[in-house]
């Protein structure tokens, strides 16, 4: 938080001057920046550039009850009295106990005096598993949807059968329209959601202060924090370090970073998002992968201490998460860079979201569940993060405006590869640690698989849901 006995001393030129030091691009360096008196790593916020509308509070802490509540029940017309005493079937990869949420079970049974069985799945085999239970009669009631769409439309039913109040102002609509088939929704999830994937920046404020450079938000400041910058401020930390400091921790993150796309849903399709701007987005990151300024550490190497700068999912802002080993008090978070100064801040990440089972035996407690189980007022977010900036930076995260823009990616660590015919590693992603200039040649047989891919898939949706 800003001490408001902090005065700003400039607007300098000196980073610009670091960075043309270091031997970045003068076309891409930093003109400008706000240097503080004191505390030179602590995190200030400040407006992102134009795109998405993500406000930076200042010294406000949002908590949960400003986020939309509406009506805690589904809608008027289900009776909550006669769902007493039944059970919802939960299909979850982690037990309550494992993943935080016990209390929000216990919340829930005694509210509404129903109770919840857990049906443990994994996440790797989570449509064949549930489809084995719907194939023998047991199908659990509710399941979670975590990256495998559209493979989840083998094990998903309407959510009309959820009898949820579609209007209430906590649902997503995004996600509505996103997993919307043949007129029906099949996919739900909510502003503010505990559970959200979206991706993030991570970065280390004393490993950024010690190379000299500004954090995202100074950057963001100025209408500054781009692709870029990311990558300049990756150069420096890497040059201060003496081993890559930066990374991205996936490379559909790294793509859906400068705006592409391998799939995408549009009109209710699986399509090729592969173009002319994707090359260019594959081509920057294999520049920077051959520079040597990235590394493959993913969020572990911010936690080791040799990653100066990366990306993670909105996971790591959690005390459950997968950086809350590390120094903590170090971390900043902001959102990722535009791809060009003036653009959108990119809203991406695992396209998660939750949904009622087919064959499922109580579809209305079902519904019930979700609305409860979603809503983010229900849970402790007072201690549920890792620090202050990260509790502020998950609000912010999470606003109806960010959510209006997201576009998700669909090859998440390998699912659904079995139903697109695919191995994403080799017949997309490879190209992105070719030398540069392979880049261009390659991209064809790219295109290719991935039209292959996208045909495949949407003989899944076919089968799943139009021939039902």
């Amino acid at each position: 938080m800003l001490n408001t006995t902090k005065r700003v001393l400039a607007l300098l030129l000196a980073l610009a001057m670091v960075f043309a030091l270091a031997g970045c691009k003068k076309s891409t360096t930093v003109s400008e920046v706000v240097v503080y008196e004191d505390d030179p790593d602590a995190s200030q916020g400040g407006p992102t550039q134009s795109g998405n509308s993500n406000p930076v509070s200042g010294s406000d802490t949002p908590s949960g009850t400003d986020t939309p509540s509406g009506t805690d029940t589904p809608s008027g017309d289900v009776d909550l009295k006669a769902l007493e005493g039944t059970t919802v079937r939960f299909a979850a990869t982690l037990m309550p106990e494992d993943d935080g949420s016990a209390y929000i079970i216990e919340g829930f049974e005694k509210k509404y005096k129903m109770n919840v069985k857990i049906d443990y799945v994994t996440l790797d085999g989570y449509i064949q598993e549930v489809q084995g239970l719907i194939a023998n009669g047991n199908s659990p009631d509710v399941g979670r949807s975590n990256g495998d769409f559209p493979g989840c439309l083998a094990y998903f039913d309407s959510l009309d059968k959820a009898k949820i109040d579609f209007d209430d102002p906590i649902w997503n609509q995004n996600t509505f329209r996103l997993s919307t088939f043949n007129g029906v929704p099949y996919m739900c999830d909510t502003y503010g959601c505990y559970w959200t994937e979206l991706d993030i920046c991570i970065y280390s404020k004393k490993l950024l202060n010690a190379a000299g450079c500004p954090t995202p938000q100074q950057l963001a400041q100025q209408g500054k924090w781009t692709w870029d910058n990311f990558m300049n401020i990756a150069e420096l930390c890497t040059q201060k370090m003496g081993a890559p400091a930066g990374c991205i921790n996936t490379p559909e993150l790294a793509l859906h970073m400068g705006g592409g796309n391998v799939f995408k849903i549009q009109d209710e399709k699986i399509v090729s998002g592969i173009n002319a701007d994707t090359t260019a987005v594959i081509r920057r990151y294999a520049e920077a992968w051959k520079k040597g300024i990235l590394n493959s550490q993913s969020t572990a190497g911010i936690v080791q201490g040799i990653t100066a700068i990366g990306t993670g999912h909105a996971w790591s802002l959690r005390k459950d998460g997968d950086i809350a080993k590390g120094a903590t008090a170090d971390y900043g978070f902001y959102f990722l860079p535009a791809y060009k100064e003036g653009g959108a801040t990119p809203a991406t990440g695992i396209f998660r979201g939750f949904g009622v089972i087919r064959g499922a035996s109580n579809p209305v407690g079902a519904g019930v569940f979700l609305r409860y189980y979603l809503d983010i007022n229900n849970y402790d977010t007072e201690n549920a993060f890792i620090n202050e900036d990260a509790k502020t930076f998950f609000f912010q995260l999470t606003t109806q405006d960010y959510a209006e823009n997201y576009n998700p990616y669909l090859t998440y660590i390998g699912l659904n590869q079995e139903i697109a015919g695919l191995n994403y590693s080799q017949d997309i992603y490879a190209v992105m640690k070719m030398d540069p200039s392979a880049v261009d040649a390659k991209m064809s047989a790219v295109k290719a698989a991935v039209e292959k891919g996208a045909a495949n898939l949407n003989k899944h949706i076919q089968q799943y849901v139009y021939s039902n």
